[in-house]
């Protein structure tokens, strides 16, 4: 999955680094061209579920990661999600008892652990990845 709109962003900021790079001082130029090459690498995640959980890793750089074991995980749902009004924009937020990697508004991947807090990913068909989840704890749980 790939967000636009951050692909977007960290585009034009990655240029404008440029631009100041070139035609200003570089020390003006340097953080937006580092920051702006730092979201276009944060801007395309890969979402599993398989039988060790949840993992949600960049498309181009191996670290960070978000990886839900299947044994700390309650249950899934698919919900609707505003990227602006729940979370405040795009990309990894964090609200309280709950956090997202959000790359746009739309359906989402809904996630319960055993501490009470809630993942969202949004992703394209996420009622079959929530019945996929559901259906692989539920197994774990009863030790099959």
């Amino acid at each position: 999955m790939i967000s636009r709109a951050l692909l977007f962003s960290a585009g034009v900021v990655a240029l404008s680094g440029l631009f100041a790079l070139v035609f200003g001082p570089w020390q003006a130029g340097l953080l937006p061209l580092v920051l702006g090459l730092t979201c276009v690498a944060f801007a395309g995640v890969r979402v599993t579920v398989d039988r060790r959980g949840l993992t949600v890793a960049s498309t181009v750089l191996p670290r960070p990661r978000l990886a839900l074991p299947l044994g700390r995980i309650v249950s899934a749902s698919s919900v609707q999600v505003n990227a602006v009004g729940d979370f405040g924009g795009w990309g990894y937020r964090v609200r309280p008892n709950r956090r997202g990697v959000v790359l746009r508004s739309g359906e989402a991947l809904s996630v319960r652990t055993a501490g009470g807090r809630e993942y969202v990913v949004t992703v394209n068909d996420s009622t079959t990845a929530a019945a996929l989840l559901n259906s692989l704890v539920n197994r774990n749980a009863r030790g099959v």
